[in-house]
């Protein structure tokens, strides 16, 4: 009798085997494809050229910025530039780099940041970013570029600056912005072109606005220089502060700026 259950339970059991074979099925692997590379994007940026209009004001309508279009970001990011979040300069630039930047990304998928700053989370920066960040949920790549940003310090000026104290070396920081802002000869002409003299004028007037500066008696006489060196003094105080704030030692806060002005930073992220 014995031998014919264990006859019996062994018929069962390759029954119930088969049954479980015939009922399995094979999933198909949902590992995601992986996303576009961002280097290759990052090289049509910097390999590529694009034109934005600069101003469209009297006189003034048919100039345009010609770059690639991580250097028209770069340019985009500096014209956009925050103390403590308030915007320096008026003008339009940012908006219709961004617009054309977006209009000829070879995907929508694209999330563009340009950032420049002259230390680590300083009071001064600037940044313009074209689309939307990834959603959380998907694979990305990334790629950083650096462009030249016009306000590059030398090391030895640097040093020699630091050396007498956070408020020459937050001077020397500032008149390198302000020179790339208003660079001292087109300055001083533009105050005297009728055709964007007004524009000009409004340019100091903002910056001053933010900065604290007071620069009416300069605007009234057309001296851009004495203008430009209060906007210097001014960005230097609100600087000097900042520095104070953030660093041990002058040499330190150099250290800091060494590593900065130079570049604006392009991030590229894809998906």
């Amino acid at each position: 009798m014995r031998a014919v259950s264990t006859v019996a339970d062994t018929l069962v059991f390759l029954v119930l085997v088969s049954a479980a074979v015939g009922t399995l099925v094979v999933v198909p692997s949902s590992s995601p494809s992986p996303p576009p590379r961002a280097e290759s994007t990052a090289e049509t940026l910097t390999t590529t050229t694009l034109s934005v209009p600069v101003a469209a004001t009297a006189g003034d309508e048919r100039r345009r910025a010609h770059g690639t279009p991580a250097g028209l970001l770069a340019r985009a990011a500096l014209a956009n530039a925050t103390l403590d979040d308030r915007r320096l300069l008026p003008g339009a630039l940012p908006r219709r780099v961004r617009s054309r930047v977006r209009a000829t990304r070879p995907t929508p998928d694209v999330h563009l940041v340009a950032r420049w700053e002259p230390y680590s989370n300083a009071s001064l920066a600037g940044r313009v970013a074209v689309g939307s960040p990834p959603p959380r949920d998907v694979r990305t790549d990334v790629e950083t570029v650096t462009v030249p940003s016009g306000v590059a310090v030398t090391d030895a000026r640097l040093d020699a600056a630091a050396a007498d104290g956070y408020r020459p070396l937050a001077t020397l920081v500032a008149e390198r912005f302000v020179d790339r802002s208003f660079p001292p000869g087109a300055a001083r002409s533009n105050l005297a072109d009728p055709a964007v003299r007004d524009r000009t004028a409004a340019r100091y007037r903002r910056f001053a606005a933010v900065t604290g500066a007071d620069v009416r008696g300069p605007l009234g006489d057309g001296s851009a220089a004495t203008a430009r060196a209060r906007l210097v003094d001014a960005l230097a105080t609100r600087l000097a502060a900042d520095m104070r704030a953030r660093f041990e030692t002058p040499s330190v806060a150099a250290d800091a700026v060494r590593e900065r002005p130079g570049t604006v930073r392009l991030v590229v992220v894809t998906w």
